[in-house]
């Protein structure tokens, strides 16, 4: 059973006692008139085969509450603040548009409900999330959860994890194009510019650094839409591109020759140089290299989020 939109305040959290286990999920009192029905699915953010692996009969848990919005943007609005935002229409203009342009036909204001959450404050403007309702279409409703609390409590404990440089501790748990582990419940993959990932089994036990953590990769409010942006590397790995430097020459073996560039390898670390970096007076780059040249090059540009190695002024050694 879902909850009417003024039920409870969207995006808190809210102690709740179960109150039943049912084969696929669970019922809960939150103090209201009628019980809430929390689906397995929603109990934990491991997976589990049954609310008895999640929850206890009369334990009080402490649960999300979470909008079955139609719609959610991010969208950037320029030349203003939180308090002229919010005296203007602008907000309302977009929405009713984008609503438009979807449904197809013209969508009136009053059929809308509108919630947004500030992501980001600039000089020039402000980053908002904008989630809305068509309400001739269907009543907006709330449910509960326990997975998508846990789930934002993960993601700001790796956020802290982050901002403290903390080396974390994880085993691979799957391997396609690249190593896939977990942190604080959290997927994340481990990236590929270290060639050592080619020798990385299921189960090996690594020393990570969290590289990147896309923001805009899970809705606050629906996490069933979240995907797994969390990039992680080696931290021998970045201690290595740490003391790269722009300018600095460094030598190297070409690992393959593409239409686009070279893939070179500079001390265990996949470095690339880009066709327009090779040689003006030449149509291809393997005019020039072949796999297995050693090369010299300089170092053009160094991003350890992403990360990645650009090179330029490549030349063969003899």
């Amino acid at each position: 059973m879902s909850f009417g939109l003024g039920s409870f305040p969207l995006d808190a959290t809210i102690p709740g006692r179960i109150v039943k286990l049912k084969s696929r999920g669970i019922l809960v009192d939150f103090g209201t008139e009628n019980l809430a029905y929390v689906p397995q699915s929603e109990l934990s953010l491991a997976e589990v085969q049954s609310p008895e692996e999640a929850v206890q009969l009369n334990q009080v848990r402490e649960f999300l509450v979470v909008g079955n919005y139609d719609r959610e943007h991010d969208y950037f609005f320029t030349d203003c603040t939180p308090e002229t935002l919010i005296e203007s229409d602008r907000i309302y203009e977009f929405v009713q548009h984008r609503a438009s342009l979807e449904r197809g036909s013209f969508v009136d204001r009053e059929d809308l409900i509108v919630h947004t959450k500030i992501l980001n404050i600039q000089p020039d403007g402000i980053l908002v999330k904008v989630l809305w309702f068509l309400c001739s279409e269907h009543s907006p409703t709330i449910s509960f959860s326990i997975r998508k609390l846990q789930m934002r409590l993960a993601w700001q404990r790796i956020r802290q994890l982050q901002n403290e440089d903390v080396t974390v501790y994880s085993r691979v748990i799957s391997k396609g194009q690249l190593a896939t582990v977990e942190v604080e419940g959290i997927r994340g993959f481990v990236d590929n510019i270290d060639r050592r990932k080619e020798t990385l089994i299921v189960g090996d036990a690594l020393l990570l650094k969290i590289v990147d953590i896309v923001e805009d990769s899970f809705s606050l409010y629906d996490f069933s839409r979240m995907t797994q942006r969390l990039r992680l590397i080696q931290s021998s790995t970045l201690t290595k591109l740490k003391k790269l430097a722009v300018g600095q020459i460094v030598k190297g073996k070409v690992r393959s020759v593409k239409q686009y560039g070279l893939s070179i390898e500079i001390d265990g670390l996949d470095a690339f140089l880009d066709r327009s970096k090779v040689n003006t007076l030449v149509e291809q780059p393997n005019q020039l290299f072949k796999v297995n040249d050693y090369v010299k090059a300089v170092i053009a540009e160094v991003i350890l989020e992403r990360p990645k190695i650009w090179l330029k002024n490549c030349e063969k050694l003899t």
